[in-house]
């Protein structure tokens, strides 16, 4: 039987959701509500919540950024460890991918 080289897809897939950069799919209505967001995407008819940190992600998407400047700017902000803050970020992200928010750029 014939082995198949071992595979480093996870390794890949890490690397580059680390690099790739994201940005903003769509333009929404917002209204600040404190320190959260409520938005609303006219064209879909949606309306969407924003908690104080998905606010800060979404407005940093203003400018295309990777999930590095993401994590680097709320760890600067928030006081947070920088792994819980990777992993808070990256699923903030995949909502807003999940949801036609955000697109990799």
């Amino acid at each position: 039987m014939q082995r198949s080289p071992p595979s480093h897809k996870g390794a890949q897939d890490q690397w580059s959701k680390h690099m790739t950069a994201y940005r903003r799919s769509a333009s929404l209505m917002e209204a600040d509500i404190g320190d959260e967001l409520v938005a609303l995407d006219e064209q879909r008819g949606l309306c969407f919540g924003f908690s104080s940190s998905a606010t800060a992600i979404w407005r940093a998407l203003a400018e295309p950024s990777t999930l590095d400047q993401l994590v680097d700017r709320m760890v600067e902000d928030y006081d947070v460890d920088r792994a819980s803050c990777r992993a808070d970020v990256a699923a903030c992200i995949e909502t807003m991918i999940a949801d036609g928010l955000v697109a990799p750029a």
